[in-house]
């Protein structure tokens, strides 16, 4: 992809938006871009990592992926209260760690996603 003097980007990884100043027809393109930095002056870089800022692209997909995120969290509110409830009933008798570790009730598929996803099992039983 090349740009064009006025463009305005960014690094694929980063939000900060700096705009093209300068074009340097080189093999690859450099670009001299101002990122709006009162402290620094425009850079030149090379088009590695650079993206074309499309806002309303961005908005497009900032909307899908809210709509992921929103379906995420219903199910993770619908997945933890149900946990909560057959925690909440295993008190009633004893707990599910102790009804785990009697073979009555089966944690482990539960423990292992919850670990898959970066959370500890051990609080869980909390």
């Amino acid at each position: 992809m090349t740009f064009k003097v006025g463009d305005k980007v960014r690094y694929d990884y980063e939000e900060c938006v700096g705009k093209i100043l300068e074009v340097k027809d080189t093999d690859p393109a450099e670009y001299k871009i101002d990122w709006g930095y009162s402290h620094r002056a425009p850079e030149w870089e090379d088009i590695k990592n650079l993206v074309l800022v499309d806002e309303e692209a961005d908005r497009a997909l900032a909307a899908q992926l809210q709509s992921k995120i929103n379906e995420a969290t219903s199910a993770m509110e619908e997945a933890w209260q149900a946990f909560s409830a057959a925690r909440e009933e295993a008190y009633k008798r004893s707990s599910l760690a102790a009804m785990s570790e009697s073979g009555l009730v089966n944690l482990k598929d539960f423990e292992r996603t919850a670990e898959r996803f970066g959370w500890s099992s051990s609080s869980l039983h909390c």
